[in-house]
């Protein structure tokens, strides 16, 4: 089975294969599934595969466009060729006004000793520029819908990502042009995924959805606060919302996720993440991550949550287990990406404990079966 998506730090794509053998062995004729941080979908496109009805959600603003494009429409998209074509051909003159080619390509002086913005080289942002301006155009004019629409800024996106000059995150781009940033950018019908048509997408706080009664809620939240996805992933938001906002810094950051000097226009929906609270550990249960996965455990009205937390979280796997037992029963199951070993907690597949020393991150897996 294969997912889709862009390069995303914690992304779960390797181990999609063993959240879906544990949702099939609680949910073996289907079902529905809520995954509550879907980021760039991946875990949501292997359930939609496996035929459970998915509804997703999430804080970031891109993640709307992964969804809807994989998850929640319909995946005969083959009426959408046409404008592609068009974003394919297009000869966008040098003098077009973009925000991307503004922010993001040098300002157009790609032999420059030092830039610090070199995300995308100019003949590409350009027609990045025109095909985002385009998708809009057509959607304002009710040429398309908002499913279309979604799909349409995903292509881009993933084009985009294709001839990008990063290592994937966009706190920092590559000092010298690299190989692929020279290539043209193509865009491309994404693939078509088999399986039922998803609920709905969930876009805000986790704490003020209403998210609907399902069988089993997946959550993957944030684990560290080095990890601020809302400032790494700015660019694929902006593409999403395509408000052209003012940017700062050297990453050319959108205003809104620049704190610095910046209190009137930052926006304060990430200022304060419960799941990023790394005080009271002599407390633990003040702790703000100890407090959301027990709102969140109270919240969802599922019989099941499956829950993904590496051993360099916030939170200890003992204490994780320990404040989901209250409310059920609870086993957990590790996997160690670099060996890709999987099974009961602190043993290999082959029975053989795992060093308390390894160096490697470990996933731990908690499925909760509510009482």
């Amino acid at each position: 089975m294969k997912t889709y998506g862009v390069h995303y730090l914690g992304s779960k794509a390797k181990i999609v294969p063993y959240i879906l053998d544990i949702t099939k062995s609680i949910l073996p004729e289907g079902g529905t599934v809520i995954d509550v941080f879907t980021g760039s979908s991946r875990v949501a496109q292997g359930l939609k595969q496996s035929d459970y009805k998915v509804h997703t959600g999430d804080l970031n603003d891109a993640s709307r466009v992964y969804s809807n494009a994989f998850i929640h429409s319909n995946p005969n998209t083959t009426h959408l060729q046409k404008y592609i074509d068009e974003m394919n051909s297009v000869e966008v003159p040098s003098n077009y006004d973009g925000w991307i080619t503004k922010n993001y390509s040098g300002e157009g002086n790609v032999d420059a000793d030092r830039e610090l913005h070199r995300y995308l080289k100019p003949h590409n942002s350009l027609k990045a520029d025109w095909a985002r301006d385009y998708t809009q155009d057509l959607f304002d004019k009710g040429k398309i819908g908002e499913y279309d629409r979604d799909i349409l800024i995903c292509i881009i996106i993933f084009a985009m990502q294709q001839v990008d000059n990063s290592v994937g995150q966009q706190h920092a781009y590559l000092k010298e042009w690299n190989a692929r940033s020279h290539n043209d950018i193509d865009f491309k019908l994404l693939p078509n995924l088999k399986g039922p048509i998803g609920g709905h997408h969930y876009h805000g706080d986790c704490f003020k959805v209403d998210y609907p009664d399902a069988d089993l809620a997946y959550l993957d939240p944030p684990y560290t606060p080095t990890v601020p996805y809302h400032e790494y992933y700015h660019i694929w938001d902006s593409i999403t919302k395509w408000d052209k906002p003012e940017t700062a810094l050297k990453a050319h950051r959108r205003i809104d996720r620049v704190k610095r000097n910046n209190k009137h226009k930052y926006d304060y929906t990430y200022k304060d993440i419960l799941w990023y609270d790394i005080k009271n550990q002599d407390n633990i249960e003040l702790n703000g991550a100890y407090q959301a996965f027990t709102a969140m455990v109270e919240k969802l009205n599922t019989k099941h949550i499956l829950i993904s937390y590496s051993n360099q979280s916030i939170l200890s796997k003992k204490q994780l287990e320990e404040l989901l037992s209250k409310y059920g029963e609870v086993k957990v199951m590790s996997i160690d990406h670099k060996r890709n070993v999987m099974g009961s907690i602190g043993h290999s597949s082959k029975g053989e404990v795992i060093s308390k020393e390894n160096p490697n991150v470990t996933e731990y897996l908690f499925l909760l079966t509510k009482k």
